[in-house]
């Protein structure tokens, strides 16, 4: 009768320890490779904290069903730059610039690119407000490849927009046109010679308001050349907010910091003449220049 009961008392202690520490090794499991993250990926790394507590305009863009606020992009690209030491190499062009350049009003563009262009760039990195007005929100990322001449769009809709392609290869005249001015010794750009890529491996969103979560996570591969991966709209949003709170608790150190290193500023004529010979050299693209092709 005792060699019964303990055994049945053994029993239980497994069947116990089993549902309290298994299913937590379970749910461990299914946070890791259930969640569409790669498994090379470790949500701890990703640092997803809790959700936004502060509520400035900013943060309330990043509440669930809201659309994104472009500055909140920009500054959590800048954390990712920042954090990863990559300033000297990727050159970001934020949406405030972007939309600067999309409505011709190109001096604050050129002074912002004269202030942080180096001969080691390698990637510029654009946040492209897709809309006529800031009421329309869409989001999409930007790559203009120095060293592979690939001007490459990653969309989430995954729409070809011919306009933006235009946009992009104009900035990166102007980017050229200006190093050109500082430099002669540097050929002009030929624009038979670039790619235009529309990245079939995008990051596809499921609803109309995560694009800026995707534009950042298109960003964090080019940053830190990790694999694309997923989150669901929740955890996208708090990771965003984490990487926004960082960067906004010491942007002005981080703003004091980059304007000390800045270039003699250009004048008027000079940025003139740069508009002038970066309109002759923009091209014009088609549909059938496009190539819809997974990007590395």
């Amino acid at each position: 009768m005792c060699k019964k009961i303990l055994l049945c008392t053994f029993l239980l202690v497994l069947i116990i320890t089993f549902k309290v520490y298994g299913a937590k090794n379970m749910i461990q499991d299914c946070l890791k490779c259930g969640s569409g993250i790669p498994d090379n990926t470790d949500i701890q790394r990703l640092k997803v904290p809790s959700a936004p507590t502060k509520v400035t305009d900013a943060v309330k863009s990043l509440r669930s069903g809201k659309f994104i606020f472009g500055d909140v992009i920009d500054d959590v690209i800048n954390c990712f730059i920042k954090e990863n030491k990559k300033e000297d190499t990727i050159l970001y062009v934020s949406s405030y610039i972007y939309i600067c350049v999309r409505e011709k009003n190109f001096s604050p563009f050129i002074e912002y690119m004269t202030n942080l262009i180096t001969q080691e760039k390698t990637i510029i990195l654009v946040n492209i407000h897709v809309g006529s007005s800031a009421f329309s929100y869409h989001w999409v990322l930007g790559v203009i490849n120095l060293v592979s001449k690939q001007i490459i769009i990653l969309d989430s809709e995954k729409i070809i927009r011919i306009n933006l392609y235009e946009i992009l290869h104009f900035i990166m005249c102007t980017y050229f046109n200006i190093r050109t001015f500082y430099d002669n010794s540097i050929p002009k750009p030929i624009a038979s010679e670039w790619e235009f890529i529309l990245a079939k491996n995008a990051i596809r969103q499921y609803n109309c308001t995560d694009c800026g979560i995707y534009v950042c996570i298109h960003a964090y591969h080019y940053i830190t050349n990790e694999n694309f991966f997923r989150l669901n709209s929740n955890d996208g949003r708090q990771w965003l907010y984490y990487y926004y709170n960082m960067y906004n608790e010491n942007k002005t150190s981080i703003l004091n910091e980059g304007s000390s290193s800045n270039q003699n500023s250009l004048s008027e004529e000079d940025i003139n003449n740069i508009i002038e010979i970066t309109k002759q050299e923009i091209k014009k693209v088609e549909y059938n220049q496009v190539q819809c092709i997974n990007v590395e």
